[in-house]
């Protein structure tokens, strides 16, 4: 489930305009190791967070609602390319359910991490700002 709702969402996100072909699950480095400066989103596995239960004694199972949440990390080669890709990646997100095969989530909610960053390890400087999605998911 964890593999088709990481499929899900990226490919819910990459539908969107400049979008397409830009989301990757770790950093972009060259055949030398060094990072690859361009504008692109790393999105992180998706991870069970809860299990709601209705009754303290329901015993939980990973089958019935579970609550995912899945960070997702836009980069960019200036702090308005971060911010056009951030605006776009959360349009593509907040308030769209994701399609997973006999599963009903609910919409997605997301929410920012901090203010937009800069990597100093690299020269000329990469800017990123994280967000977090969430969503519960029920059996169809």
């Amino acid at each position: 489930m964890i593999d088709d709702y990481f499929t899900a969402l990226k490919t819910q996100i990459e539908g969107g305009t400049g979008l397409s072909g830009r989301g990757f699950d770790t950093v972009r480095l060259d055949g030398d190791g060094n990072l690859i400066r361009d504008n692109y989103f790393i999105l992180y596995s998706p991870s069970p967070v809860g299990v709601p239960q209705e009754r303290f004694t329901e015993v939980q199972t990973y089958d019935g609602a579970v609550e995912f949440d899945c960070d997702v990390r836009v980069v960019g080669v200036n702090p308005g390319a971060v911010r056009l890709m951030l605006d776009r990646v959360m349009g593509r997100v907040v308030g769209h359910m994701l399609t997973i095969t006999g599963r009903q989530p609910a919409k997605v909610t997301a929410s920012l991490n901090g203010r937009l960053r800069e990597d100093q390890s690299v020269k000329p400087f990469l800017y990123y700002q994280d967000i977090t999605v969430e969503w519960v998911s029920r059996p169809a």
